[in-house]
């Protein structure tokens, strides 16, 4: 689920269309992290209406359907359950009861309309994995990019090891967002099935990758 080197890149971005799995591969990362060095995925969405439970609540599902959590946790947890922003793996019996709720909770939702209510009262000392899922949308809204950095720096303080993911379920080489990271000029060329490592004026090193046409093969 992980193209781009994480030791040298402060961001990393795909672009797709829809039903590629990048969503998930970011979910399954975000799992191997949490078991490893109990870092506590922070999944950012537009609007806080987009991390509301009927929104939320499918968002693991194919993670559950497919029994990650029980490969990645050895059998300790089997299900993972969504509540007031937060995700905690649970271990359910054959009745589908909870019989163990694992703490810390091992992710944690934002929308962008959350960014200033969040700055004075918002530690995240294990967040270091930032994903803002479904960046692209058919509308750029009010200072989207200024809050997302708000966010940012709200979980990240003055840490050094935090990594930021961006994903699109759209190929739009014209949106804001790349001239808000002052990579229009680098993205406009590219191609579907390329990657480049693009270092800004102040150094950041963005992994930016357009992935390939999905073909299916009968």
């Amino acid at each position: 689920p992980l193209k781009a080197d994480i030791s040298s890149c402060g961001y990393i971005i795909d672009l797709s269309d829809r039903s590629r799995g990048k969503t998930t591969n970011k979910l399954i990362l975000g799992l191997l992290l949490y078991k490893m060095y109990g870092i506590e995925l922070q999944y950012v969405r537009q609007r806080r209406t987009d991390i509301a439970p009927k929104t939320m609540n499918d968002l693991y599902k194919t993670v559950i359907d497919y029994k990650y959590i029980e490969k990645i946790f050895d059998n300790r947890f089997n299900d993972i359950f969504y509540h007031s922003k937060r995700w905690w793996l649970t271990l359910r019996d054959d009745n589908g009861e909870v019989v163990e709720k694992c703490e810390p909770r091992c992710t944690f939702c934002i929308g962008l309309d959350d960014s200033d209510s969040l700055k004075s009262v918002y530690n995240a000392p294990r967040g270091d994995m930032i994903f803002h899922d479904e960046f692209i949308t058919s509308t750029y809204g009010y200072s989207d990019f200024i809050r997302f950095s708000d966010i940012c720096k709200t979980i990240i303080r003055d840490r050094i090891s935090p990594i930021i993911f961006m994903s699109a379920n759209t190929i739009n080489k014209n949106s804001p967002w790349f001239a808000e990271l002052c990579i229009e000029k680098e993205i406009e060329p590219m191609e579907q099935g390329e990657d480049k490592i693009i270092v800004s004026d102040e150094g950041t090193h963005i992994f930016l990758e357009i992935l390939d046409e999905n073909i299916s093969k009968d």
